[in-house]
């Protein structure tokens, strides 16, 4: 009788025993499946992890990065210099005795047109001034997402659901206040809709967008900080 009963329950212990192998190798199986399956899923960043973000498009709405305002407004203060000088170089003053309507200005308009064109050049020169880069950052060891938008700094996870398409989750940013104006719409239209789901197009290893159901950013690639100095 008594070998009987050790004889069960040896037999429901080495059940028991079994059914957890199995669950183990099940549990193993699928963790095993999920890995393979993770990494046949994950595509692959062309020409590094180091970019700048050009511009961001929005609602059909194009927000430039600060770096590229401030080059076009240089760009522009260049050509007016340019236009200036060749204006100089090209009259040649004339004077009429008998003409004196030229000699007495009027002061309404002159002040009216003075105040125009500093509010003009002194906007230009404003947005000509910024030194902010927006840029971004992908570490594909941790799936995360970091950089600047030119003004506030921000950080961002992200896994890949398809060779092509990220899924980015926001994580947070450094709240400052940013100007001119036009690098606080960049700032806060960039952040705020950097989350969801976004397609990978890259026609070559200089450039990408990151095109999403509300929001497309183009960047370019840029040269790994150089970590020596």
């Amino acid at each position: 009788m008594c070998d009987i009963f050790w004889g069960r329950k040896l037999a429901k212990r080495l059940g028991a025993v079994v059914i957890f192998g199995c669950m183990v190798m099940l549990f193993g199986s699928c963790s095993l499946l999920n890995i393979v399956q993770k990494k046949l899923n994950e595509g692959e960043i062309k020409g590094g992890l180091h970019w700048r973000v050009d511009k961001i498009i929005v609602d059909n709405q194009e927000y430039q990065a600060p770096q590229v305002l401030a080059k076009i407004a240089q760009d522009k203060l260049q050509n007016k210099l340019n236009d200036t000088i060749d204006d100089n170089n090209d009259s040649t003053p004339t004077h009429t005795p008998n003409d004196t309507s030229d000699d007495i200005p009027d002061d309404n308009l002159a002040d009216s047109a003075e105040s125009k064109a500093t509010q003009s050049q002194t906007t230009l020169q404003e947005l000509a001034e910024i030194d902010g880069i927006a840029t971004m950052d992908f570490d594909e060891k941790n799936g995360r997402i970091s950089g600047s938008s030119g003004c506030s700094a921000y950080f961002a996870s992200y896994t890949w659901t398809e060779k092509t398409i990220i899924n980015i989750t926001p994580g947070g940013q450094t709240r400052k206040i940013c100007k001119p104006n036009e690098v606080m719409r960049f700032d806060f239209r960039f952040i705020r809709e950097l989350e969801g789901s976004f397609i990978v197009l890259q026609p070559n290893d200089k450039s990408m967008i990151l095109k999403g159901k509300q929001m497309q950013v183009f960047l370019s690639r840029q040269e790994a900080p150089d970590m020596t100095e």
